[in-house]
């Protein structure tokens, strides 16, 4: 029933006035879809009530229909997905001090509803609550937060250069990688060594530490892409 309604509110959010098919292989979640509710269980019409008014206020009609779980493979083998490892957030009382350094922002350019440092964010995939999706195809006009997948730092450089606005980074001390030079030198000497902890870097899902926050120092910093263009 929760899968169902977050995933109508993130596919039809801006929709009005339409008709929406629910395919499922759950039948109680069929029953208390299609009769707006039921009376076996008290959580489930509570859930049920607030789709259907959710739905009302937009206009929607909902109707559920069954689909067997052999033929369901693709929504199946989503829900089995093991957990992103590249998803994961700095600890909150380090994320505190980085803000009191060097101001607060307002958007968070690479997070997800769990591991979000401001209230406005942008997810890589749809989700419920993003301001956007994919930081790589809009303007970074606000003065944002960015702690980009390792594996996309580069392309994220060259994006900054690109849009000379000004915002706080946390990437890896890690000297011998190419796009080191090219950060160090937007950051010029408005930046700060982060040293590794225990919980530095933790799974927003387990809270379990990441596998590299006893080993891996940060730098996080101010960086002034247009410095690049002199």
């Amino acid at each position: 029933m929760l899968a169902i309604f977050e995933g109508i509110k993130v596919f039809c959010s801006d929709s009005t006035q339409c008709r929406i098919l629910i395919r499922t292989d759950s039948t109680t979640a069929i029953a208390y879809i299609n009769r707006y509710g039921g009376c076996r269980s008290s959580n489930n019409h509570r859930i049920a009530k607030t789709i259907w008014q959710w739905c009302e206020s937009r206009e929607i009609f909902l109707y559920a229909s069954y689909i067997s779980t052999t033929a369901n493979t693709l929504a199946d083998s989503l829900s089995r997905m093991k957990t992103d490892t590249s998803d994961f957030k700095l600890k909150g009382s380090v994320f505190n001090f980085i803000v009191s350094k060097f101001g607060r922002p307002s958007l968070d350019l690479f997070a997800s509803e769990r591991t979000n440092q401001c209230e406005k964010f942008v997810s890589w995939f749809p989700q419920e609550g993003a301001y956007a999706v994919d930081a790589f195809t809009i303007s970074w006009n606000d003065f944002y937060y960015a702690f980009p997948p390792f594996s996309l730092i580069a392309r994220f450089l060259r994006k900054a250069k690109y849009e000379k606005k000004h915002g706080i980074v946390v990437v890896p001390n890690w000297p011998t990688q190419c796009w080191f030079p090219c950060i160090m030198n937007m950051f010029k000497s408005n930046y700060i060594i982060i040293k590794p902890e225990n919980d530095l870097l933790f799974c927003p899902y387990t809270n379990r530490s990441h596998v590299l926050s006893r080993q891996l120092s940060l730098i996080a910093g101010v960086i002034f892409p247009q410095s690049t263009h002199q």
